[in-house]
């Protein structure tokens, strides 16, 4: 699997020399690939000739139940919908009974979420030398598996695709489904998907009925509408003539700490480039401002201009723009509503009207 070059060569190694006792735990962030993975190693140890690579053949009898999604000796199990005691005991008690595979997976999704009862019932069985069991556990956050668990098997961290994997593989699945796609659509994807192989497989889901995706669709499909609100928000807050205050009214979402972060996230994209680098890092991870350079070039040349007319580095407007926006004191809409009255006089100096606000 591409991104996941080293844990899938020490799987390969796993089955071409018939390791298959001991468990494994796949972790990582939601969509990164944890189940694509654990399917793809259970038809290799289920399979009946795997390739000298250690791959699965594709043809043997349990290679074709798995293609037709009736995989002979597959167990899955949600920990969060059937984790517990009961269930675990009960899947225990089946897999001592005979069965026509001569070996048997069980993949149990969102291990870090079983109950200490579910876990203390598997655990025997996991623990056992020579099983004709494999185990393997996928979990969000390893510490929170027990540490049973964790002694018993092998662990392997499986992290997002890097932006240049990711965009090859998504423009790949697309291909893939036959569609086409804009090249600043594309990036916009990319970055919403965050190298998470999960998330890319929705989106690909998502824009499956299109035979060419637009860059509007996709920016009105992922909701980033808000962009053209709060940078109006800041445009008004910013331009030469001094704005009225009925006319700084925030853009409010249904969640107030959501609109904060949106609000946030323009400002700082404004940070002037003496402050370094790290504006770049929000602007390029924020999937609603891919490709909205000249909007973002438009308000850091008002803030600029407003500066000077102040007498005042666009630094300096721009820390106390960011003090106001940056606490925690904006939680709710009634807080959100007086940051923008406070804007406005951050922005004309009223520093006596400020101190009273």
């Amino acid at each position: 699997m591409l991104g996941h070059t080293k844990t899938a060569t020490a799987l390969r190694e796993r089955v071409r020399d018939s390791r298959h006792d001991t468990g494994i735990i796949l972790h990582g962030s939601k969509g990164v690939g944890k189940r694509t993975l654990a399917r793809l190693y259970a038809r290799a140890v289920l399979c009946e000739t795997p390739t000298e690579a250690g791959e699965a053949c594709r043809t043997c009898g349990q290679c074709v139940s798995f293609i037709k999604s009736r995989p002979i000796g597959y167990t899955w199990l949600d920990a969060t919908k059937d984790g517990d005691e009961k269930t675990a005991r009960k899947l225990v008690g089946e897999l001592n009974v005979g069965s026509v595979a001569a070996r048997r997976v069980i993949v149990v999704g969102n291990a870090d979420r079983c109950t200490n009862g579910a876990f203390d019932a598997l655990l025997k069985t996991l623990e056992e030398p020579k099983s004709p069991i494999t185990f393997i556990l996928l979990a969000q956050v390893l510490a929170e598996v027990r540490l049973a668990g964790q002694s018993r098997c092998e662990l392997y961290r499986l992290r997002p695709l890097d932006r240049e994997d990711a965009r090859v593989t998504l423009e790949a699945m697309l291909c893939a489904a036959g569609t086409s796609i804009d090249q600043r659509a594309l990036d916009v994807l990319v970055a919403e998907t965050g190298g998470r192989v999960g998330d890319m497989h929705a989106a690909v889901r998502a824009v499956a009925a299109l035979s060419f995706v637009t860059l509007g669709w996709v920016r009105k499909a992922l909701g980033h509408g808000w962009v053209e609100e709060v940078t109006a928000f800041w445009g008004t807050a910013l331009s030469a003539n001094e704005p009225p205050l009925e006319a700084l009214i925030l853009p409010l979402m249904d969640d107030a700490r959501e609109t904060q972060r949106r609000v946030q996230t323009v400002l700082l994209r404004l940070r002037p480039a003496v402050l370094g680098a790290s504006a770049v890092a929000v602007y390029e991870s924020e999937a609603a401002l891919v490709h909205q350079h000249s909007v973002i070039r438009e308000l850091s040349e008002m803030l600029a201009a407003r500066a000077a007319s102040l007498s005042r580095t666009p630094l300096d407007l721009w820390c106390a723009l960011a003090r106001l926006w940056l606490s925690d004191d904006h939680g709710d809409f009634d807080g959100l509503r007086e940051a923008g009255r406070a804007t406005r006089l951050v922005i004309t100096e009223d520093v006596q009207a400020l101190g009273s606000a």
